[in-house]
């Protein structure tokens, strides 16, 4: 088990280059046949295995954090992936055992994660238990927009639009948790702020890309 926890963030760091990279590549390519998709397959391939490899140690660490923010990039790049199939007619617009399956996981590690940064804030202060509270009430809206879509299932071309914001909501995650690891404790009381920059600036860019796209209408 020791050799195990001790191997496990290199891989972790090897796949999560892959999925950083693969993940800018498909930001960056245009979105048609070639580039864009392969490097979509390879950023959620990869960021799969890059929470799996490190699992086991975020589980022995009991990093609350780090297991809901791992596990809400895997939930949104699931769901980015399921709504760019249901946009290609390849996938029925109605949940499945699996749809059921992510958004029940995802709801219970939400409420997790906001009760756990409550704790913390009550307690020493932090304001990385703010920083908890929010992501946790992040993904709850996630599951709550996914259980309308349920009800109401969206059109083609705006699954398409719900592929783009969970494929950057996904990155988003990828990047902040890249950050978290990289920058914790280094840089004082601004640590939430690049922590939760990610998340701001690409919900934006999606919001604006899908708008440009003609897939969705400005309020």
């Amino acid at each position: 088990m020791e050799e195990l926890l001790q191997i496990a963030p290199w891989v972790h760091a090897g796949l999560g280059g892959v999925c950083l990279f693969s993940g800018v590549l498909a930001l960056t390519a245009k979105k048609a046949k070639g580039r864009h998709p392969a490097a979509g397959r390879v950023f959620g391939a990869s960021l799969a295995l890059t929470f799996a490899a490190i699992l086991i140690n975020i589980v022995v660490a009991e990093n609350v954090f780090m297991l809901g923010l791992g596990w809400l990039a895997l939930y949104a790049g699931a769901e980015g992936w399921r709504a760019l199939l249901r946009s290609q007619g390849r996938l029925g617009p109605h949940p499945t055992t699996a749809d059921y399956l992510l958004a029940g996981v995802t709801l219970l590690l939400s409420v997790g994660l906001a009760v756990f940064g409550l704790f913390v804030f009550i307690r020493t202060s932090n304001v990385m238990g703010l920083v908890c509270v929010g992501f946790g009430l992040l993904a709850a809206s996630l599951v709550r927009a996914t259980r309308r879509r349920w009800k109401a299932p969206p059109s083609k071309p705006e699954w398409l639009a719900v592929h783009i914001r969970m494929m950057l909501g996904a990155f988003s995650a990828a990047v902040t948790a890249f950050l978290a690891i990289q920058l914790s404790g280094r840089i004082g009381g601004f640590e939430w702020v690049v922590w939760v920059a990610p998340t701001v600036l690409l919900s934006r860019y999606g919001t604006r890309e899908a708008r440009r796209r003609g897939l969705e209408r400005a309020p």
